[in-house]
């Protein structure tokens, strides 16, 4: 029948060897427990040996725990130089280190030699209850690498209701989300509370749950003529047109001192403008242009005739046009056919009739 047996050893230390074979503590089949160490007394318990190629294997069967606890301790696993194993049998099982529903730390370090976490089919969850999560915020340069770029594996990162931040501390540095080099899709949802992309001068992008986008600091602007000039044209005489008064200027581009729009940067800009000459008499041909002075400079013309008469001219043009940062576009016009300059360019301060305006497209 089963009997209970209890040792107590009240001298410094207590051996048991043997040279060869096996050493074996509850290996019956009945179910009992096996307790070592477990006294009220501080101590060192020892199992196993890390001079020697010892090999110490705790098993918990199908159903049981393997539980190793501390009061306040530290609770160590080492080796000299080989690997250490948690739970790598064939048999299906569950591992946990750690708790959530204590103030507990878990910390794992790998040295110089790398740290590998994977799974055949399962699950890889890494959870902190209430806490944060950090993975390489040591100060030392590495590379992280989350999910395996040679098969179909999917990554996916939730954050529940909380913000969910990639590369938000202010350290300089480049941060790549998909590849160029393959047949990869980037997609980016988001819900009914919009899109922003941002930089360090503001929002660049701001989209709407129904997709509607605005772009803030791309540049555009607008501006018109606010008086008249009299005797401007009428005989051939070129006007370099001020639109003096500004509607908007995103970016702060345009100049009502000279007329000039500057480019900030290169690109496809969208240009438009119109004139009204006045008090035309004779006049029987008139010519607006846009001229784009510096790099890309150019000239685009549009051209109007008429029979002669007392009437007005109100030219337009509109055009795509090429600019390389810091070169400028003003608009010229001029009418021919009079005995002198004797045609005015109009300019109201309520009535928009000479405009001018543009933005970046490409």
């Amino acid at each position: 029948m089963p009997t209970n047996n209890s040792w107590n050893n009240n001298v410094a230390a207590a051996n048991v060897s043997f040279t060869g074979g096996t050493m074996a503590i509850g290996t019956d089949a009945t179910a009992n427990a096996i307790n070592i160490g477990t006294g009220a007394h501080a101590r060192t318990t020892t199992i196993g040996n890390a001079t020697n190629n010892s090999t110490t294997q705790i098993n918990a069967g199908a159903g049981g725990i393997v539980s190793i606890l501390t009061n306040s301790g530290q609770f160590n696993v080492e080796t000299t130089a080989g690997p250490i194993t948690i739970g790598n049998g064939a048999s299906a099982k569950t591992i946990t280190i750690g708790t959530q529903t204590g103030a507990t730390s878990l910390t794992e370090y790998a040295g110089s030699g790398g740290y590998h976490l994977s799974v055949l089919d399962g699950q890889i969850l890494v959870e902190s209850g209430t806490g944060a999560i950090f993975v390489g915020t040591d100060g030392f340069a590495k590379t992280i690498t989350v999910g395996n770029g040679t098969g179909a594996t999917s990554v996916v990162i939730n954050s529940g209701t909380g913000a969910l931040s990639i590369g938000a501390n202010a350290i300089a540095k480049t941060t790549t989300i998909g590849a160029t080099t393959t047949t990869s899709t980037l997609a980016e949802k988001y819900g009914t509370g919009g899109f922003t992309l941002a930089s360090a001068s503001g929002n660049v992008i701001v989209a709407d749950s129904t997709g509607r986008i605005n772009e803030p600091l791309q540049p555009c602007f607008s501006a018109y003529k606010s008086s008249t000039t009299n005797s401007a044209t009428g005989d051939g005489t070129v006007v370099t047109v001020v639109f003096d008064t500004k509607l908007f200027d995103q970016g702060t581009n345009y100049s009502v001192s000279t007329g000039a729009f500057t480019a900030p940067v290169t690109g496809n800009y969208l240009l438009s403008a119109r004139v009204l000459i006045i008090n035309v008499t004779l006049a029987t041909e008139c010519e607006i242009k846009i001229v784009v002075a510096g790099t890309s400079a150019n000239t685009y013309r549009y051209r109007i005739q008429k029979a002669a008469g007392n009437q007005q001219m109100n030219p337009s043009i509109t055009q795509v046009v090429h600019m390389t940062a810091t070169d400028t576009a003003n608009i010229a016009v001029y009418s021919s056919g009079e005995a002198g300059k004797t045609d005015a360019i109009f300019g109201n301060a309520s009535d928009f009739y000479t405009l001018f305006s543009g933005q970046l497209i490409s």
